[in-house]
């Protein structure tokens, strides 16, 4: 199964290990799920954590170490279409990522946006509590 983590879900990761979004990606490392990604995403990534009040929570290595598994085992696609669907068109990109891939969730904790659209084509949008209902 094919899945797009929004970037609160994998900042949200190495934040809190043990919660919800960090056993998400622990499922995502052993390989029940693959993971779509995209260089758009990772700038964001890189972005979020390069900010002071962020910066302070996560040990560099750690975001040097889940940007280079993105890159490594994640599916990274180059090019995808930009739908315009989002409340937020800072979101947009991620639609695109899922539609590419053809991934069938979207996991995100952006309630008023992403998961209010419900599905994007084939691709289901779950909270991170709901999509770790189905795998885990």
């Amino acid at each position: 199964m094919k899945v797009v983590l929004d970037t609160n879900i994998l900042v949200s990761a190495l934040i809190t290990p043990s919660g919800i979004s960090g056993k998400i990606h622990e499922l995502w490392k052993d390989g029940s799920f693959h993971l779509t990604v995209s260089e758009e995403q990772i700038r964001e990534l890189q972005s979020t954590f390069s900010k002071p009040h962020i910066r302070k929570l996560v040990a560099p290595y750690a975001v040097g170490k889940l940007i280079n598994d993105l890159r490594s085992f994640g599916i990274v696609v180059d090019s995808y279409p930009r739908p315009s669907r989002s409340i937020d068109p800072n979101d947009n990109y991620l639609l695109g990522m899922a539609e590419a891939a053809s991934a069938q969730y979207l996991v995100t904790g952006d309630k008023g946006h992403l998961l209010s659209l419900v599905r994007h084509k084939q691709t289901r949008s779950l909270s991170a509590r709901q999509f770790l209902d189905r795998i885990g």
